[in-house]
């Protein structure tokens, strides 16, 4: 696969998205990543975790073989698994929404 998307993950558990791209164009010319999903300068938002519980680089990202150390941060690799959490019968409360949509946490085996 030509790009990956891998998610840095500070210390307070805020993701950035960082895209690698491997594959290089027409002359051997080499194609960058925009600043803003590049690895060293990404731009890191709050999230919803399950459990509060994150990979966190001081603890070897609590076991989780696909992330590494970039500076103070864990990047780890992204799957996307997409599953219907609500069934489309009533409108959900603020409060549902913010109990039940939030990242997953890292698989602990």
């Amino acid at each position: 696969n030509p790009c990956t998307i891998k998610a840095p993950i500070d210390v307070d558990g805020n993701v950035a998205i960082v895209h690698e791209i491997n594959s290089t164009g027409k002359k051997g010319i080499v194609h960058p990543v925009k600043k803003r999903v590049a690895l060293s300068s990404g731009t890191f938002f709050g999230v919803f975790w399950d459990s509060h519980n994150w990979p966190v680089a001081s603890s070897n990202y609590n076991d989780v073989a696909s992330c590494k150390v970039y500076e103070s941060s864990c990047v780890c690799n992204t799957s996307v698994e997409t599953v219907a959490v609500f069934d489309g019968l009533y409108l959900p409360i603020l409060e549902e929404l913010r109990q039940r949509l939030h990242i997953g946490a890292p698989n602990p085996s």
